[in-house]
């Protein structure tokens, strides 16, 4: 075992303990507290190194101020999402939530993990899953999902976006939907290529969500309304 893999199951081993301590009273949580600031210290020193992580590494990691994906055993961090990337997200959610939970269609999820392949699990602003896949409550869902809706911001890269669509379809992903509040516009990413949507054009899919249709336009709707 390498000194960074075994650094990173000392930090591990160390983290699991904490729920044991706390137990024990004051005196020890003050002790746990201590533990993990020095847990996570560690952590960082591993990250700093880019020390590979598996999957199973990955989903024992507790949570910290900031969200990670995990991209062939390598954490990456997510920046977080400023308001007019929330706000189309959430329209967004709303909109697909009715439609394909209105019609037992499956479910729709936010930031939801996924375990796409190998080392490699990716976290979308939203996704569409179909019924009929298993699906554990305490791992990362295996697979992409059936339809992945990204919503881009300024601190996101195009080389960055085109590898996450890349890894989705690798993952067994239909269709991704990215949408740009800058421009008001969605790109919708098949195996067949790319096609542009904007202003009162249609957002539909009459392959994968047959009788959904929604205007471009309402998915930005408020983003000029504020100062």
């Amino acid at each position: 075992m390498s000194p960074r893999r075994k650094q990173a199951d000392l930090w591990f081993r160390r983290a699991e303990n904490l729920g044991v301590a706390r137990t024990c009273g004051s005196r020890s949580a003050a002790l746990a507290d201590m533990a993990s600031t020095a847990a996570r210290s560690e952590l960082d020193s591993v990250m700093a190194t880019k020390t590979l992580l598996t999957v199973e590494d990955f989903v024992r990691l507790p949570q910290k101020d900031a969200w990670y994906e995990l991209v062939e055993g390598e954490l990456v961090p997510l920046s977080p999402g400023m308001l007019p990337h929330n706000r189309v997200r959430d329209t967004a959610l709303v909109v697909l939530k009715a439609f394909v939970e209105g019609r037992k269609l499956g479910m729709v999820v936010a930031e939801q993990c996924f375990h796409l392949f190998r080392d490699t699990v990716r976290i979308p602003d939203l996704a569409v899953i179909f019924r009929g896949r298993d699906l554990s409550p305490e791992k990362p869902i295996a697979g992409g999902p059936d339809l992945v809706i990204e919503v881009v911001s300024p601190t996101n890269t195009p080389r960055e976006i085109d590898q996450r669509i890349s890894d989705y379809f690798a993952a067994g992903c239909k269709r991704t939907w990215v949408l740009y509040p800058a421009y008001r516009e969605v790109y919708i990413h098949g195996l067949a290529g790319m096609v542009r949507k904007q202003g009162d054009e249609l957002l539909e899919d009459p392959e994968l969500l047959p009788g959904f249709s929604v205007k471009v336009s309402v998915l930005f709707e408020g983003l000029d309304n504020w100062g």
